[in-house]
C-alpha cells in the first residue's frame, strides 16, 4: 500500500520530525514516522473516512493503526 507523495506535505513532517532529538540516530523511525503522517493524511483526505464532525472514523483508525504496525514490521498478533 503506498499513498502519493506529496512534497509540501513531506516538508512540513519532516520540519516537525528534526524537532524531535531521539529521532535524530534512528534513520528508520524517521521513516516509519513519514509513513504514517502520509497515510493518515491520505484517509483525511477521503471524506468517505471522516466522521461528521472531521474526524477519523473508527474503520480509519484501525487502519491506520494497521498501516504503523506495517511500516514498524509488527505482526498484528504480537501488538495485542
Amino acid at each position: 500500500m503506498s499513498e502519493p507523495a506529496d512534497p509540501k506535505h513531506d516538508a512540513s513532517v519532516d520540519t516537525l520530525l528534526a524537532d524531535v532529538p531521539s529521532l535524530a540516530p534512528r534513520p528508520d523511525l524517521v521513516e516509519v514516522a513519514r509513513g504514517a503522517f502520509r497515510f493518515a493524511q491520505f484517509l483525511l483526505d477521503d471524506e468517505e473516512n471522516l466522521t461528521r464532525t472531521g474526524n477519523l472514523s473508527g474503520a480509519a483508525k484501525e487502519r491506520l493503526r494497521a498501516r504503523t504496525l506495517e511500516l514498524l514490521g509488527v505482526d498484528e498478533g504480537e501488538s495485542a
